[in-house]
């Protein structure tokens, strides 16, 4: 079996446990997703790697799942001034590995390039399942239903901006969404956010970045209050 044949009977023997949480599956991102509210997705996602099994001493197919939350409202601007051609619907505000968000409880990204190291087993394809449910149901989940607010999407993006975050590694997707969130919030501090990312953008030299954020600054008067 393939990597895209590995996935798919994995999702396929997770699913009824999966639909129990209101999670629906899709085989072509090799997800399972829920609208958590209007303004939120929450999504199980599952990596396939070819790698090599200690415990076998083989190659076989090594699945990493990720944990992501998307904010629509926030990803329909990041949408309109990427310079990448990004689509809604393969965006995502914050998320990471399960491996990732386990080694670093506090949210700063100290502890990188961890691993699960769940390997799919061909004569035992539930054991693999339910290794990924058990991840499910204790990690991603209790993740989903703690981020998917407001308020805790603007801890991430405009607090502790000195300091690395394992929800949104990139800082300068971390400066870009956490203008775009000031605004959508009405805080009072909102012109002092956005000279501190329009700041931390100019210092990454990233040219790519640096024009999708004057490409927000052009539209950022019109980006309306939501709460």
């Amino acid at each position: 079996m393939n990597k895209k044949e590995v996935v798919k009977a994995i999702m396929i023997k997770m699913e009824p446990e999966m639909s129990r949480f209101g999670f629906k599956k899709s085989f072509g991102r090799h997800w399972f997703i829920k609208q958590q509210d209007k303004y939120f997705k929450g999504y199980y996602r599952l990596i396939a790697y070819d790698a090599f099994n200690y415990s076998t001493r083989d190659v076989g197919i090594r699945i990493e799942p990720h944990v992501c939350l998307q904010n629509i409202e926030i990803e329909k601007v990041c949408e309109e001034i990427s310079s990448r051609g990004l689509e809604l619907n393969s965006i995502y505000t914050i998320g990471n590995s399960i491996a990732e968000i386990i080694a670093n409880p506090t949210g700063e990204y100290l502890n990188r390039h961890n691993e699960l190291k769940i390997f799919f087993d061909e004569l035992n394809p539930d054991a693999t399942a339910n290794a990924l449910l058990k991840y499910f149901e204790g990690v991603a989940l209790p993740y989903i239903e703690r981020f998917a607010n407001w308020q805790s999407l603007n801890e991430i993006f405009n607090t502790n901006l000195d300091k690395s975050s394992v929800h949104c590694w990139l800082y300068p997707e971390r400066h870009i969404r956490g203008i775009i969130i000031a605004k959508m919030l009405g805080k009072s501090n909102t012109s002092e956010l956005i000279m501190l990312h329009r700041e931390g953008i100019e210092r990454t030299k990233n040219e790519q970045y640096i024009v999708e954020l004057e490409r927000l600054l052009k539209v950022v008067d019109r980006i309306p209050v939501i709460i």
